[in-house]
């Protein structure tokens, strides 16, 4: 899988198309990585309007596939699994942020402001290193998002965010 290459060269052309309902944000571009790497052409934004759901609803549907993780016992960080979805998810369960695991310690996304202890850039590529995730005391949460709210962070394989994407890519020919 090559999920963590294909991000941060996504064009920043494939943003700048104005799209009603569809703009750049975390969840479009890892869903386009996604999409990337089950096809030989990158694709657009226009392509997301062609998915019968959102970006949100289709990393959602990836979360069962992954595991929670949490800060280590002791000293060190987080070992990332290479190329895998990581997802910051709310309370609701819903995703409210969604990025990728470029190696086993670092993680690049769109977006990522005030998802880790040093911030993103607004619609712009920013790469964080595991260490910048902000524990909660027990180490099962992070405090993270605007107005740092607690969240879990889920970790999906990029060989199961595949599997879900070829999903909704079928159910999508079935309508």
């Amino acid at each position: 899988m090559a999920i963590g290459n294909k991000l941060p060269r996504l064009s920043p052309l494939v943003f700048t198309i104005p799209m009603v309902g569809n703009v750049l944000n975390c969840h479009n571009s890892v869903v386009l990585s996604v999409l990337w790497e089950s096809r030989t052409f990158q694709p657009t934004l226009q392509d997301l309007t062609g998915l019968p759901m959102g970006s949100p609803a289709i990393i959602k549907l990836m979360l069962p596939y992954g595991t929670q993780m949490s800060r280590p016992r002791f000293f060190g960080q987080v070992a990332l699994e290479p190329d895998s979805v990581v997802v910051f998810v709310k309370a609701s369960g819903d995703p409210g942020h969604s990025c990728v695991a470029l190696d086993a310690h670092r993680i690049g996304g769109y977006n990522q402001l005030d998802w880790f202890s040093r911030p993103g850039l607004q619609n712009q590529y920013t790469e964080h290193n595991a260490r910048e995730f902000v524990w909660k005391s027990k180490g099962k949460s992070v405090k993270a998002g605007s107005g740092g709210h607690e969240h879990t962070i889920i970790s999906v394989p990029a060989a199961e965010a595949l599997k879900v994407l070829r999903q909704v890519l079928l159910v999508g020919r079935s309508r």
